[in-house]
């Protein structure tokens, strides 16, 4: 009988049903079909969030750096306000416990949203982190570190990335300088060579994939941990004077600062 209703009946009432709206149309057939199944809840329950969202128009997709699926349209500005809640709550939250002491539980009531909300936009706690530190990463890559062409300006490079970071907030600061799951330094210098390869710029393509990444494992723990050393002993060196001495010992170690 589904099968029949499925192949002859369903058509034949969309025939009928065509001069009204789509969305009504599907509501009414899953409904009629979900009477013949014994099943009688609302089309509103959680399991049919996908086809309610379907029948809106709006398009799925799983959101970049979020690990959160969420049916998103890009106009809804509810989902932006809401991600703009959860975000805004984090980063206060980051700023008083730390990132490791926030749970779900309490960045929810912080931000006046239930957890099933919560998971329509993101996984945890650590994709919510990841997403906040993709955002820096981008940032960087927008507007200060846009020479994909100069691979081997490695003074300029080093440079460029302290003085972006010394210009953070607060806030990021304590996420780039606390310990947690997402490897900023990895994820910059990554983003970085993929940017050198695309403009056929590989400055280590003459070298074996271990090696590397031995040197490239060098460069950018070099710079992060040098930043966050800066930090953790109050900034007393001036930045521009800190950043000329990242800049140095990356090109060339710390023997010509000896004397």
């Amino acid at each position: 009988m589904t099968d029949l209703y499925r192949t002859r009946f369903a058509p034949a009432l969309w025939r009928v049903w065509k001069p009204r709206s789509l969305p009504s149309f599907a509501i009414w057939c899953l409904g009629n079909e979900r009477k013949k199944s014994g099943y009688n809840r609302h089309i509103s329950n959680e399991g049919d969030f996908a086809t309610r969202a379907f029948f809106r128009g709006e398009t799925h997709r799983r959101s970049q750096g979020t690990g959160g699926i969420m049916a998103e349209s890009k106009t809804d500005l509810r989902v932006m306000r809401t991600r703009k809640l959860i975000r805004d709550a984090f980063m206060d939250m980051v700023g008083e416990v730390g990132v490791a002491r926030i749970t779900v539980k309490d960045l929810t009531e912080r931000a006046g949203i239930n957890r099933k909300t919560f998971y329509l936009h993101f996984e945890s706690i650590e994709t919510l982190y990841d997403s906040v530190m993709n955002e820096v990463m981008n940032d960087f890559f927008d507007n200060y570190e846009t020479t994909a062409d100069q691979p081997k300006d490695l003074d300029g490079h080093a440079q460029r990335f302290f003085l972006f970071l010394v210009e953070q907030t607060p806030t990021i600061e304590k996420l780039i300088c606390s310990p947690g799951p997402y490897d900023f330094g990895n994820h910059i210098y990554r983003e970085q060579m993929m940017r050198y390869k695309s403009a056929g710029q590989d400055p280590f393509a003459w070298m074996d994939a271990d090696a590397e990444e031995l040197v490239l494992n060098f460069i950018r723990t070099t710079a992060l941990d040098f930043y966050r050393e800066w930090v953790r002993r109050g900034k007393r060196v001036d930045p521009q004077e800190a950043a000329a001495l990242l800049g140095a010992i990356t090109c060339h170690g710390a023997a010509p600062l000896m004397r």
